[in-house]
């Protein structure tokens, strides 16, 4: 068996399997994925036609799943820092669900 695109002839097979691994979100070792986005980018550019939009699918399929892992960590992120606020101030968060909510007309 070859390694992962290192076979001139299996560019096309190992894509598809790059891309069903992307599709399914399966856990792929840390060493292909620190190598994969460069590896699509040399294929989307100097690859045949075919390879050349399996790469770039890959590639947008990579940068949306970091665009994801990056959206939760902002919200872990806001939602700790609210928690240490509330810490800060004592209060548990009682104060701010008690607070009137106005009669909702803008005056």
């Amino acid at each position: 068996m070859t390694e992962l695109l290192s076979d001139p002839k299996h560019i096309r097979g190992d894509l598809q399997t790059i891309h069903s691994a992307l599709v399914k979100k399966w856990d792929l070792p840390d060493a292909l994925l620190t190598k994969l986005p460069m590896v699509m980018a040399q294929i989307a550019i100097k690859g045949k036609p075919k390879e050349q939009i399996a790469a770039t699918k890959n590639l947008m399929l990579m940068k949306e799943a970091n665009d994801r892992q990056c959206n939760v960590n902002t919200v872990d992120t806001q939602r700790n820092r609210i928690l240490e606020l509330i810490e800060q101030r004592g209060t548990g968060g009682s104060d701010i669900a008690t607070e009137p909510r106005g009669s909702g007309i803008v005056t």
